[in-house]
């Protein structure tokens, strides 16, 4: 429907169109329905037979509209893009005993939230298929729903912070979860305004079932500390319906990186070792922020206090000067073999919360 005015009283029909709309309409309303004419059971096979039947109600149209069915917790597998532009889905459908290949025109972005022998319910329109004169059913897929829908971007080489302004663009509030709040870039906080709201891992635990549920995505910005597992088995109790991992292989190579500084093995210690006895020779006291700030990547504070506790320095006041030298083992420090158990049980906790598939966290 259209209609003229005179441009001047074009704010005043605005401001009359906001208030009718804010008068009439519920938040409800503003979300999408998928109308569905018949749930198939488990047993229902779509035949050649079937479709010919249907095809006696065409032609469809706006007063007509062509019949949407649904399978509910059907088996989807084999999932990918197809066409030119690697813009359409297609995966296969199993229900029951019969299996069907499914098309979704212009949804292969929801790749990332599909994985291999997922559960879903799918509305469709089932079409007839001819190819290699191989007559086949087809199924034309408008809607693919989850209880909990993950979306997985830990495989793909796309900028995260690119991918959370995607996601701000399109929900009212996005939940991110984030190990530092300060490490988002300034441009980010600034584009995504109001819409984004950032809480720490720590925070996760505490985190209110509403608080929660007023995020229409949730978001993981990095790999965390604490079991992937756990975190989503929390978030599906508190009511979560979408999230997606946005940590990828940078992150975990970083995080790594970081545990052979902060825990420091064996060969990490013989470095710091010769790094402090070198700057030692030269003076006979060594400030620690100094030399950690010469070799932010090669000695942390903690190998300096190994060594303290060996007794081949001595660290005062953020001093250090050299002690007498005596044979012993890493093992009688203590904080040594405390961060070497850490160090261990973090990189398993790092590799399992990058390894573990979809299907896994999902049913966990």
């Amino acid at each position: 429907a259209g209609l003229t005015l005179p441009a001047e009283l074009l704010p005043e029909f605005k401001r009359r169109f906001h208030e009718y709309v804010a008068q009439k309409l519920s938040p409800e309303d503003y979300l999408p329905h998928q109308a569905i004419d018949c749930v198939l059971s488990g047993s229902s096979e779509i035949s050649i037979r079937d479709l010919e039947q249907l095809a006696l109600l065409e032609p469809c149209g706006c007063e007509n509209q062509a019949p949407v069915f649904a399978f509910r917790q059907a088996l989807l597998h084999n999932q990918r893009a197809m066409g030119k532009e690697r813009n359409h889905l297609q995966f296969v459908l199993d229900k029951g005993y019969n299996s069907y290949r499914g098309l979704m025109w212009n949804n292969a972005d929801l790749l990332p939230y599909m994985f291999e022998n997922m559960v879903a319910d799918v509305a469709f329109q089932p079409k007839i298929n001819v190819w290699n004169n191989e007559t086949s059913v087809q199924l034309q897929a408008v809607s693919i729903h989850q209880q909990v829908t993950l979306g997985d971007m830990r495989q793909a080489a796309d900028d995260k912070w690119r991918l959370l302004l995607g996601l701000v663009k399109v929900h009212n509030k996005v939940l991110a979860y984030t190990e530092d709040k300060q490490s988002l870039p300034a441009e980010v906080l600034q584009t995504a305004g109001d819409y984004l709201e950032l809480a720490s891992y720590e925070e996760a635990a505490g985190m209110s079932q509403e608080r929660l549920q007023q995020a229409e995505e949730i978001v993981l910005l990095d790999l965390p500390a604490y079991p992937l597992a756990d975190i989503m088995r929390r978030l599906r109790q508190q009511g979560a319906k979408h999230v997606t991992l946005l940590f990828n292989q940078p992150d975990l190579e970083e995080r790594l990186q970081r545990l052979a500084l902060t825990h420091p093995d064996r060969d990490a210690m013989m470095q710091a070792y010769k790094l402090v006895m070198n700057a030692l020779e030269m003076r006979t006291t060594v400030s620690v922020e100094e030399l950690l700030s010469a070799h932010a990547e090669q000695i942390s504070e903690q190998a300096v206090k190994i060594m303290e506790e060996l007794g081949f320095i001595s660290y005062n006041n953020g001093i250090i000067e050299k002690a007498a030298i005596k044979r012993c083992s890493l093992e009688d420090a203590p904080l040594y073999v405390t961060l070497q158990q850490e160090r261990e049980r973090l990189e398993h906790i790092y590799k399992e919360n990058y390894r573990l598939s979809q299907h896994e966290l999902l049913r966990c």
